[in-house]
């Protein structure tokens, strides 16, 4: 008997002619499905195994199999034979030999399950630099008050559970999803030894500590100024980045920053000494032009009148919309890709922005219908919003394969 299977789970598409090619491809839909439960709860799983006990082994907090196992039972809510799937989840570089006993390093357990995302759709992470920053800027305090504020036991070193309290002592911790502050907190421990030492803390924040408490308190009173009459005049931060771009190659010139400078905010005020500070200012990496990136951290990063001592962060709308819209194509990639599938006649995987929206619309109503799901559903206007990032070169059409290959987890 001829089977034609096909499997569907994210990117995979295995046709299958036989039991045997059948069942790999159950089993490959599972682990599929389990390292995405784990990336979804990675949060509460480092949360649970820093709560377990931990053998200090070559510098890496390390667990017992049992204890392992115990965490991804209670956390994922499901009764599976964790002895079979163990080489499957941990891999030989997450293993420590000591005393006798395999001990699992869990940071690196768990940093096997990434998603790596166009820069463009992980700005969030800025804005929450951006906000801490400024703020121990303008409380008088340096890069190591702020490590030391968040190291709670005083060991020199902050932890995840140390992190995430200290992120939520501000509204940071109302804003901000599990999964993000996961992601943050993996983005500064490069080592990924499970904590942030002085070292990672200083690479991370120290550029823009510098950068705000070296300039001069003319130059910090100008910049507040600038970002206030930006906000005023224009709609947004984008959009003064946008009028300042006068040739639309998104890099902002000397000639260009100065003249819209003069001619709209500033008039003659400034001397081109004092243009050229400020300008200066803003190219953060020194590079002669001005990134939107770069604009954004100056300007809106700069009004201090924004954080009160209650430390009331802001990330942009814009940001966290297109953080849940990520989380809302993930969590419908199998739909998606059946439905584009069957539209795509000529079978060369390009979808138009009409297919694009109508899929999406689709995948809505079954979010829509599920409690847990409702509020991955995405508005019209996100939908289009996302389709422009997608199409970078206007093509008109995307490669729905390819595009749905950047919301799959990467395992390392």
């Amino acid at each position: 008997m001829n089977f034609n299977i096909i499997q569907y789970y994210g990117s995979i598409m295995v046709k299958a002619h036989s039991n045997e090619e059948i069942l790999k491809c159950q089993q490959i839909d599972t682990l599929q499905r389990l390292y995405d439960l784990i990336y979804d709860n990675a949060h509460s799983l480092r949360l649970g195994f820093e709560k377990c006990s931990i053998q200090k082994i070559h510098d890496h907090d390390c667990v017992t199999y049992k204890d392992w196992a115990t965490v991804l039972k209670e956390v994922l809510q499901i009764d599976l034979d964790w002895g079979i799937l163990y080489n499957y989840l941990v891999t030989p570089d997450c293993k420590i030999l000591h005393s006798s006993e395999e001990w699992i390093i869990h940071s690196k357990f768990l940093d096997r399950f990434q998603l790596k995302l166009d820069e463009r759709l992980t700005e969030w992470q800025d804005d929450v630099v951006n906000g801490l920053v400024t703020f121990f800027v303008n409380s008088t305090k340096t890069v190591k008050d702020m490590f030391e504020e968040y190291d709670i036991n005083k060991d020199k070193k902050i932890s995840y559970e140390e992190f995430w309290k200290g992120i939520s002592k501000t509204n940071l911790g109302e804003k901000l999803t599990e999964a993000q502050c996961y992601d943050l907190m993996s983005s500064i421990d490069k080592d990924h030894n499970g904590y942030i030492d002085y070292t990672e803390f200083s690479a991370h924040f120290g550029p823009k500590f510098n950068r705000f408490q070296q300039a001069s308190p003319w130059l910090k009173t100008t910049i507040a100024e600038i970002a206030k009459k930006l906000l005023a005049k224009h709609k947004n931060i984008k959009q003064s980045f946008l009028i300042f771009d006068g040739d639309k190659d998104n890099r902002i010139t000397y000639a260009e920053f100065s003249k819209i400078l003069k001619r709209d905010l500033e008039g003659d005020s400034f001397t081109q000494e004092q243009r050229q500070e400020i300008f200066k200012y803003v190219d953060e990496n020194g590079s002669g032009s001005i990134s939107y990136k770069e604009f954004k951290t100056a300007f809106e990063g700069s009004n201090a009148e924004k954080f009160s001592k209650l430390q009331n962060f802001e990330i942009s709308a814009k940001n966290m919309i297109m953080y849940h819209i990520c989380s809302a194509i993930r969590k419908s990639r199998t739909e998606l890709f059946s439905i584009w599938n069957e539209l795509d006649t000529s079978k060369e995987h390009h979808i138009t922005k009409k297919e694009f929206i109508a899929a999406i619309q689709a995948v809505n109503v079954h979010l829509k219908n599920d409690p847990n799901l409702q509020r991955h559903a995405l508005a019209e206007e996100q939908t289009q919003k996302l389709y422009v990032v997608i199409d970078t070169r206007n093509q008109g059409y995307i490669d729905y394969v390819h595009f749905l290959q950047i919301f799959e987890l990467h395992i390392n």
